[in-house]
């Protein structure tokens, strides 16, 4: 499924908001893509294209929207608000990878903070029993520990609050939410600053009851990376 704009339906975005694609061999607009995005009357499957076609102009042609970017500031913030709303499960990696390409070919580091204060506020806000839905938020900090070394340090220096609340999930979320916190740490346990003694000790515990009932592989190799 390709994402095709009609020449007719961009005539309301400034011609700097077009950019060829390689793939497609003619102009597409990054204002409707930003539009398709937005609708909500749109299924995930229905935005999906449009969302591919963003992820393969930060991977392919990234000195052209960066051009873009650079000009119209906002667009990058605009952007970030839209994929953070993660959504359905069917396009969930697609969402990932393009924060992750986002954040990489930026490379500003209040566009880190920002991820990382909604992801704060999506972990506190988050009263229900079943917190599966917080499952995309942390499989991206995860990835992105991994892809931004920096990023432990910045966790340990000015998230301690959202450590605490992950640290707590360890001994109440399901295994994938398990595995997902599990993961995070094993980054952030490598740096040198450390922990503070109170998540340390929650860690350990949260640890030890996630190894006592884990039954998938992943919960046990993520876990056991803690030890």
């Amino acid at each position: 499924m390709e994402f095709v704009i009609d020449e007719g339906d961009n005539s309301c975005h400034d011609q700097t908001w077009r950019l060829y694609s390689s793939l497609h061999m003619h102009p597409v607009c990054l204002g409707c893509i930003i539009e398709t995005l937005e609708r909500s009357d749109l299924l995930p499957l229905q935005k999906q294209p449009a969302l591919s076609e963003l992820l393969r102009l930060l991977c392919q042609q990234y000195e052209d929207i960066l051009k873009l970017f650079l000009q119209e500031e906002r667009i990058v913030w605009h952007i970030l608000t839209i994929i953070l709303m993660l959504g359905d499960d069917s396009y969930q990696a697609t969402a990932i990878d393009t924060v992750l390409k986002l954040v990489e070919r930026v490379g500003c580091e209040d566009l880190v903070n920002s991820i990382l204060d909604n992801i704060t506020y999506k972990v506190k806000s988050c009263y229900s029993v079943d917190r599966t839905n917080l499952l995309p938020y942390y499989t991206l900090l995860g990835k992105m520990l991994h892809q931004f070394p920096g990023l432990a340090t910045t966790l340990l220096c000015n998230y301690e609050d959202l450590l605490n609340e992950l640290s707590l999930e360890l001994g109440a979320g399901g295994e994938g939410l398990q595995s997902a916190v599990a993961y995070m740490f094993i980054f952030v346990c490598g740096e040198e600053r450390g922990l503070s003694p109170r998540i340390h000790q929650q860690l350990h515990t949260g640890i030890i009851t996630m190894l006592t009932s884990a039954q998938a592989l992943p919960v046990q190799i993520n876990g056991l990376g803690n030890i």
